[in-house]
């Protein structure tokens, strides 16, 4: 790891040794750290942070409304056009529907993700929220 050792906790005492990181230190950090050591120093943060013992944590889910879309970012696997064998739009009773399911597994969140489809306008965002 070639981060600078001033980078790093001397010792596992956190609470004197917090640092807040600069991205380009935490991107380095968590491509050459190894996980483990990487998770050992989330972990002390944490800890540093919040001493108390109990640690919750938020069930959500992330239906996709929609994977059709016109952006086609070079990093996303997800994205089909339109008229692509495995293009879908969700109508709003198959999103509830989605969502109904994992709120029954414990969800309590909902983050709606999905492309960016031209026909998803308004009305249609609308009828999936209600």
């Amino acid at each position: 790891m070639s981060l600078p050792q001033n980078k790093l906790p001397r010792n596992q005492n956190i609470s004197t040794d917090i640092i807040r990181y600069e991205r380009s230190d935490a991107r380095e950090m968590l491509g050459q750290m190894p996980l483990g050591k990487l998770m050992g120093l989330a972990y002390l943060a944490r800890k540093h942070k919040h001493p108390q013992q109990l640690v919750t944590f938020v069930i959500d889910t992330n239906p996709n409304y929609t994977n059709i879309c016109v952006t086609c970012c070079d990093f996303c696997a997800f994205f089909r056009r339109a008229g692509h064998d495995e293009a879908y739009t969700l109508s709003p009773d198959e999103l509830a529907e989605r969502v109904r399911k994992t709120h029954a597994l414990g969800a309590s969140t909902v983050l709606l993700q999905g492309g960016h489809n031209p026909e998803v306008g308004l009305q249609e965002w609308v009828a999936y929220i209600r």
